[in-house]
């Protein structure tokens, strides 16, 4: 069980780090400069290192401590702690949650910081900002995917006052959640996690349209989270394995970081940890912290029988 937690923790930071430094660079642009990305590049708008994540990686970090802390979610601790974060003086910060947060330091209550983001903040309310940071609830709440749902989008509001990036969050912890029970190939695997979302009685609702008949030249590399999710679920699906989804995913260009952190957990959840080449892992930046993290919250879904407290 701990690898296949660390496969998911893995997949997302490395997809965010293979695909930060070519944010904003289209598919044309990547092919230019690098040819076809393969390995950590470092650079871009941010200047990284190789195997440097950002803001996705670093959110879905204060997740997994807070859940380690509090043994499952606490949404005001949660908050607190990307608060503290963002206070830090991160080299990146997404728009949505920048906002959100910039409310709450000003003393604006969690309740209803996001919506006065929603309202105010001249930001795009759908946008990715929201992963990867529902995938250690997906893990912690695997043996109950109504849990595993209701935990994502209690968490998702905390910035993202809108049911849409809401619910496409609540989809991706659902994935991760029932990647412990799949049976049968990848199409199987998303079909059935994708009826089990309409099953529950949750607010979440099922944000995609038909994914497996779209076409690599429907997709949009945009920062919305359905457009990503819809992406990153297309490379997870057309790939056959988790190196094949990743590469495909990152020099699609766009918003590379976004869609490469969540194929990476999706295929990472799906494929387990041996299918995670090592250079990747090795030149992942804290990835023997991440590692460690994932091991632990392992061991609490094990002995709150994966269903929290």
């Amino acid at each position: 069980m701990k690898e296949r937690f660390q496969a998911a923790i893995l997949g997302a930071a490395i997809g965010d780090a293979l695909g930060a430094p070519l944010e904003f660079m289209s598919r044309e642009q990547i092919q230019i400069r690098h040819g076809v990305v393969r390995d950590y590049v470092g650079g871009g708008w941010l200047d990284l290192r190789p195997g440097q994540y950002t803001d996705e990686t670093e959110m879905m970090r204060r997740v997994l401590e807070s859940l380690l802390e509090k043994r499952g979610l606490d949404v005001a601790d949660l908050a607190g702690r990307y608060l503290s974060w963002s206070r830090s003086g991160p080299k990146d910060i997404n728009p949505t949650v920048r906002s959100t947060l910039a409310f709450m330091d000003m003393g604006v209550p969690l309740a209803i910081a996001a919506r006065r983001t929603r309202e105010e903040g001249g930001t795009v309310p759908d946008d990715n900002g929201i992963f990867p940071r529902s995938v250690p609830l997906g893990l912690l709440y695997a043996k109950d995917p109504k849990r595993a749902v209701e935990s994502a989008l209690a968490e998702a509001r905390i910035t993202h006052d809108d049911l849409r990036a809401a619910s496409a969050s609540a989809t991706l912890s659902l994935l991760v959640a029932e990647s412990f029970a799949r049976v049968g190939g990848r199409e199987d695997f998303v079909e059935a996690s994708l009826g089990r979302l309409d099953a529950l009685d949750t607010d979440a609702y099922n944000v995609l349209g038909d994914v497996f008949s779209k076409r690599e030249e429907e997709l949009r590399p945009s920062s919305t989270a359905v457009d990503t999710l819809e992406a990153a679920l297309f490379f997870f699906l057309k790939s056959a394995t988790f190196e094949e989804a990743l590469v495909r995913a990152v020099n699609f260009g766009g918003d590379a970081d976004g869609v490469g952190a969540v194929t990476g957990a999706i295929a990472g959840a799906f494929h387990g940890i041996e299918a995670i080449p090592d250079r990747w892992g090795r030149s992942l930046q804290d990835a023997p912290l991440f590692s460690r993290l994932a091991s632990r919250l392992a061991d609490l879904a094990e002995k709150s029988g994966g269903l929290g407290t």
